[in-house]
């Protein structure tokens, strides 16, 4: 098979270099036709038709010029393609560059952009999504916090009003026993006896006989008969030396009928400071009379445990009387021209009590309490009114039921005998008021 293959392939090489010269055979190059009055036509199929060498040559010539035409038209459009062919390509570079510079800063190199923009955009989503839900765990932890805080505030709330509801009882309950306690009864027989005309005379004296000596003594100064002067006519004002030494012989009597001799080894019942203590209280603060106390026996352990501390007061000539009972934590000013009392001043008792008594010192226990007294009628009875409210008080008696108005003539005459018989004693003893 080989053979015979080898030989055909060898008759038809020898028969290409035998063949014989043909005539030039002409075929039109165009086919573009025209009828006879020079429009475009159709044209017909042409055959190759044999024509002499000189027409050959001729035809070859123009078919040359055609194709040197046609040559030059398509380098020129091939120079064309290929500059635009260079500039897609320096395009394509460029844009490959950017895709590798964009695939370089992307999760993986090599991805295609579309999925780059997709990645973009998940990641985008993802961002917002975990801000959403940042913010919404951010809102339920506010709304917890604030309903944490609402119900602590309710609880507090809560416990204030309970606390304040036991307070309230509680003080309820300790001004009912501190009214059955400070329950002031009426006295057993009046608070003086009648003076006899001894007493009487011994009285007039007093304040009539011309005399440079003392008449009188108190526990604080001797008494002149310009004191008695001020004390026994019925219109005149008292001074400061009567209305102590009245209240400080009273002082003496109680602590001397609870059995109190030495009033710094045991603890006092009763404790009168003179009119010139609330001065200093007042002008130079309460820190300063401590020393006073002490000289008295008294300091913040058994301040408490007194019975009745008096202060009397007197500015613009005027005389009140300030009255603490420690035991029944209660502040009161007696003004026989103000029932009401006045306020400021039992408010400066009231820190003098929290001074001195510091970190025994307990607010809610205090209150401030009124007392009522027989009313004063005039401009010059209120010194006389601070004595026997004192002694009053300091006995637990009623004022109201232990004197009127209307006696104050009579009783200054007995405050009068009293300082002469040098304090409540003998006659004139209050034991079985």
């Amino acid at each position: 098979m080989t053979a015979r293959r080898t030989r055909a392939r060898a008759f038809q090489e020898v028969r290409k270099r035998q063949k014989p010269s043909r005539p030039y055979l002409f075929t039109p190059g165009r086919e573009t036709c025209t009828t006879t009055d020079g429009r475009p036509g159709k044209c017909l199929k042409t055959s190759p038709v044999s024509v002499s060498a000189h027409e050959a040559l001729t035809s070859l010539r123009g078919v040359a010029k055609d194709k040197s035409a046609a040559n030059l038209t398509r380098s020129v459009t091939t120079q064309t393609h290929d500059r635009q062919e260079s500039l897609n390509c320096f395009d394509w570079c460029k844009e490959e560059h950017q895709d590798k510079i964009r695939a370089s800063t992307g999760p993986k190199d090599g991805l295609p952009e579309a999925f780059l923009d997709s990645f973009e955009e998940l990641k985008v989503s993802n961002l917002i999504a975990d801000r959403r839900r940042r913010e919404r765990e951010e809102e339920e932890r506010k709304q917890e916090l604030e309903k944490q805080r609402a119900e602590e505030a309710r609880r507090l709330a809560e416990e204030e009003e309970q606390r304040l509801k036991d307070e309230e009882e509680r003080v309820a309950r300790l001004r009912s026993e501190a009214r059955q306690r400070v329950h002031l009864r009426a006295p057993n027989c009046p608070l003086f006896p009648p003076l006899s005309p001894d007493w009487a005379a011994r009285v007039h004296a007093a304040h009539t006989q011309d005399s440079r000596g003392p008449v009188a003594k108190s526990l604080e100064a001797d008494l002149l008969r310009h004191d008695f002067a001020r004390l026994v006519p019925p219109t005149v004002w008292l001074n400061d030396s009567v209305v102590n030494g009245s209240l400080l012989w009273l002082d003496k009597f109680v602590n001397e009928a609870a059995g109190i001799i030495d009033v710094k080894a045991q603890t006092r019942k009763c404790l009168v400071l003179g009119s010139f203590f609330f001065k200093r209280l007042t002008e130079q603060g309460v820190k300063q009379t401590e020393r006073t106390l002490r000289r008295h026996g008294v300091h913040k352990h058994n301040l408490l445990d007194l019975d009745i501390i008096m202060l009397p007061v007197c500015e613009a000539n005027h005389w009140t009387l300030m009255v603490v009972h420690p035991k029944l934590r209660t502040i009161a000013h007696l003004d026989s021209l103000n029932p009401r009392g006045h306020e400021p001043r039992m408010s400066l008792v009231l820190e003098w009590i929290k001074t001195i008594l510091g970190d025994l010192f307990l607010r809610d226990e205090w209150r401030f309490v009124k007392y009522s007294t027989p009313p004063q009628t005039n401009g010059y009875d209120c010194g006389v009114h601070t004595i026997l409210n004192g002694m009053c008080l300091a006995l637990g008696l009623d004022p109201v039921q232990a004197y009127s108005s209307d006696e104050l003539p009579k009783h200054r005459e007995n405050i009068a005998a009293v300082l002469l018989n040098n304090g409540f004693k003998e006659q004139f003893s209050l034991q079985n008021c």
